[in-house]
């Protein structure tokens, strides 16, 4: 058991500290389960935007497309209210806003580099979706306090990314290899955002996904 960084989750001291083979950094919250990188190596705004815009997400890419309806087609399993959806983390393209235009009466869309506007026709939404956006977040209490005041009572948000249950896959594991992924997530961590949002998980899927209704 190591003295850590401060867990950018929970605001815990103590978990363990990993140090791999690179040189990246790697601190396991035992508190809530977060693994985090090491505060001095995240990356800078600029080298971040640049990463993100390497991806060549776009509208025309039918792969891409495919890929957002296909994450987030799940969430029509549950009771949701048609009213509003709110891609949260959308990075250059608003891709939901375009697929599920003919679901819901209301679309928005939110990314914290790309498109920071938040003058939303609703105060809150009916659904949420966060494909491959929380394992981006460097301050993720704060960005979690922030989907969860943009969620209504009784709605569901949708977290799509891959879980890692401990730190010792990391030196190998693909997911981590990209620079801009910096936190990780598991069933500890959903059961800390549980207590905390005051949430309900209703579905752990895949190791990929975890949708949760606000209580």
């Amino acid at each position: 058991m190591d003295n850590t960084e401060e867990c950018r989750l929970c605001n815990c001291h103590t978990g363990t500290h990993q140090l791999l083979s690179d040189g990246s950094e790697y601190y396991l919250c035992h508190n809530c389960g977060l693994i985090f990188q090491k505060r001095d190596q995240l990356p800078h705004y600029f080298e971040e935007k640049e990463r993100y815009l390497e991806h060549e997400n776009d509208l025309e890419r039918q792969d891409y497309m495919s890929y957002l309806q296909e994450s987030t087609k799940r969430i029509f399993n549950f009771p949701i209210s048609k009213k509003s959806l709110l891609d949260y983390g959308c990075g250059p393209v608003k891709g939901l806003e375009n697929i599920w235009n003919k679901e819901f009466e209301y679309l928005a869309s939110f990314d914290a580099i790309f498109h920071k506007n938040t003058d939303f026709k609703v105060k809150t939404f009916d659904v949420i979706c966060c494909i491959e956006v929380i394992e981006h977040f460097y301050c993720p209490a704060k960005s979690f306090e922030h989907i969860n005041s943009l969620l209504g009572k009784s709605s569901f948000v949708l977290f799509r990314t891959e879980f890692l249950e401990s730190c010792d896959k990391l030196e190998k594991w693909w997911y981590r290899k990209d620079p801009t992924h910096v936190c990780f997530y598991n069933s500890q961590t959903w059961k800390y955002l549980e207590k905390k949002m005051n949430w309900k998980l209703v579905l752990e899927e895949d190791s990929r996904y975890a949708i949760f209704q606000k209580l």
